[in-house]
């Protein structure tokens, strides 16, 4: 119960923080999503799922993931490889996680070797750091049709 009122609270203000930057920048809000699969969009840094299939984690010398979570903030927990996100054939979106750490879908936990099925507008905690997930359901949906 207090992590539903919590994730929502997060939402609200994300959505609350893109309205006043809008504002200040007095720019009318252009549809990102119409070539990206997905935006994981944090309060920083903004990360768009351009093929069907990304590594989110730490980005190292030795492990290349495509979003690179430290550039919305620091997190000592975070694992090199800590979710993998994909578009299946039917246009589904699942998150998988791969790290030692839980993610949290709208303050749910999602454990280590486990997946979920993403919504559009949901919050999704990685180790203190927040996003939410914007999602391009017409582009995965037209995946099934070819």
């Amino acid at each position: 119960m207090l992590a539903d009122r919590l994730a929502k609270k997060e939402i609200v203000h994300l959505e609350q923080d893109l309205m006043l930057s809008q504002q200040l920048l007095g720019t009318v809000p252009v549809d990102d999503l119409c070539d990206s699969y997905a935006i994981w969009r944090g309060r920083n840094v903004e990360f768009k799922m351009k093929s069907r299939k990304v590594v989110i984690g730490r980005a190292s010398s030795s492990c290349k993931v495509d979003f690179d979570l430290l550039l919305e903030g620091t997190s000592f927990r975070l694992s090199r490889q800590q979710a993998v996100m994909e578009v299946l054939d039917d246009g589904k979106f699942i998150l998988t996680n791969c790290g030692r750490r839980p993610l949290y879908l709208d303050g749910q936990p999602l454990l280590t070797d486990r997946s979920a099925e993403l919504n559009h507008n949901q919050l999704v905690e990685v180790c203190s750091l927040s996003f939410l997930i914007l999602l391009n359901h017409s582009l995965a949906q037209s995946l099934t049709c070819t």
